[in-house]
């Protein structure tokens, strides 16, 4: 699997990848550093996020490799 893009809310608690693995590419949600759900279409992590409180208009681009800020960083 390749991370090809990433985007982060301010406080780093969840973080939105995009993802290749072969010719497939979607989207893989992370909350607090830990996997939520992976390979999902983007109108279902906006809903996820929606419905968390998150506005998709606050997420910033983030390296894919920079790890998470916030209470999940390791």
């Amino acid at each position: 699997m390749k991370i090809l893009g990433a985007m982060q809310n301010p406080d780093g608690s969840w973080r939105v990848e995009v993802v290749q693995r072969g010719a497939k590419v979607g989207y893989r949600l992370l909350r607090d550093g830990e996997l939520e759900h992976e390979y999902m279409a983007i109108g279902t992590v906006e809903h996820i996020l929606r419905h968390a409180g998150v506005d998709m208009a606050e997420l910033e681009l983030t390296e894919p490799w920079q790890p998470l800020a916030g209470p999940g960083a390791a």
